[in-house]
């Protein structure tokens, strides 16, 4: 209840609003060139009148020309090397910018007749073709200094207000970009990527980042747009062509991702990993007579790839299962080249899985489990339980 009161008394002992009154100070403290007193008064207005204040343009002009003048004033020192202060004067130059922006938008509104007459943009065009320059040098400073909360606001500002994309723009929003990145803040981050991506240098690593961003955004639909694009403009780049593939994954869309990789595989047709991811998708489409060619294919250019071994000795083990049931329905010559193509999937299962245990003796997930059912297949005793003792 005393809060209540106190807050009623506030109110009731705030002199009534008289906009006349507040702009006539202004223009005194603009002509006195006292410009701290000028942006104080509007700050002042703002609180105390919010309602009648944040909405009209001519608060927003006079404080646009206040900050103009400190920014030039602290430019002189700059020019004089008269113990300039670089951050002040930057952050002059985006409160004008910034409130500027803001005066010029406001003036666009009809007013009570209706009619529309901006009388502040002519002055505020002139006042942005000497700060909108400043704008990208800003953002690269903060950004060099780490403040990547800084450097996103200059070069958000700077990209917003561009009319068209050009060489300097795209470098300022890959400032935007890097710095809400930095933040963790993705959709920030996202906002400039067509103007950062467009003609950069750095394209290649920058849309990486991009696609990290809509991944961590779950946004699927921009994130497969972003790593189609990679995949076509960088075929031998991994990042793309093994996150396009899990995303499909992802989604069941097995052939879809099986049609990237043989595409990718065009262009770098001795790449182990491909013909791993190949090998991958072929099995999630039970393919796994392909598969195998594909996973024979890794490991003859990788020669300890131990997990596509594993893959070959469970492709291998698999056949033999289906092999043994068929022998329940077959007699004589059949039943025994049944048995004997068994014998043999067994045998390549075997090399694989001991393979397997070759290249990676500590990973036991990869050819403990197979390996002791090959072993028993085989009538293989004194290898089982040397296998069994060892790592029971």
């Amino acid at each position: 209840m005393f809060l209540m009161v106190s807050a009623n008394i506030k109110v009731c002992g705030q002199e009534p609003y008289k906009r006349n009154k507040l702009i006539k100070e202004l223009k005194y403290n603009i002509k006195d060139a006292d410009y701290k007193k000028c942006i104080e008064n509007v700050k002042k207005a703002f609180e105390q009148y919010p309602e009648q204040t944040q909405n009209d343009a001519e608060f927003y002009y006079y404080r646009t020309v206040a900050n103009h003048n400190m920014a030039l004033a602290e430019a002189k020192k700059v020019y004089l090397q008269d113990k300039p202060d670089t951050v002040k004067y930057f952050n002059f130059v985006y409160d004008t910018v910034k409130d500027g922006l803001r005066c010029d938008s406001l003036g666009y509104k009809p007013n009570a007749k209706g009619k529309i007459e901006n009388k502040f943009h002519k002055e505020l065009m002139q006042i942005f073709s000497v700060n909108q320059i400043k704008l990208p040098a800003a953002s690269k400073f903060f950004f060099q200094k780490g403040n990547y909360t800084r450097a996103y606001e200059f070069a958000d500002l700077y990209v917003s207000m561009s009319d068209s994309i050009d060489e300097e723009v795209s470098t300022v929003a890959t400032v935007a970009v890097l710095s809400a990145y930095q933040n963790r803040e993705f959709q920030k981050a996202v906002k400039h990527d067509d103007a950062a991506l467009f003609d950069s240098i750095r394209h290649e690593q920058l849309l990486e980042v991009v696609c990290n961003c809509y991944a961590e955004l779950k946004d699927t639909l921009n994130l497969e747009k972003r790593l189609e694009e990679g995949v076509g403009k960088y075929p031998t780049n991994k990042f793309y062509y093994a996150s396009l593939a899990s995303l499909y994954n992802s989604q069941h869309k097995y052939n879809k991702a099986l049609d990237v990789v043989n595409e990718v595989l065009k262009a770098d047709c001795c790449n182990r990993d491909l013909w791993f991811i190949k090998g991958t998708e072929e099995m999630h489409l039970s393919d796994r007579d392909n598969a195998l060619s594909s996973f024979l294919k890794a490991v003859e250019l990788k020669e300890d790839d131990a997990e596509s071994y594993y893959n070959i000795g469970n492709i291998y083990l698999h056949k033999a299962h289906i092999l043994y049931e068929k022998q329940k329905n077959e007699k004589g010559k059949e039943l025994r080249s049944l048995k004997n193509d068994m014998n043999n999937a067994l045998h390549a299962a075997k090399d694989a899985f001991e393979a397997a245990r070759k290249y990676a003796e500590k990973d036991t997930m990869l050819w403990l489990a197979g390996l002791k059912e090959v072993y028993y297949k085989l009538n293989m005793g004194k290898e089982l339980m040397t296998l069994e003792k060892k790592y029971n």
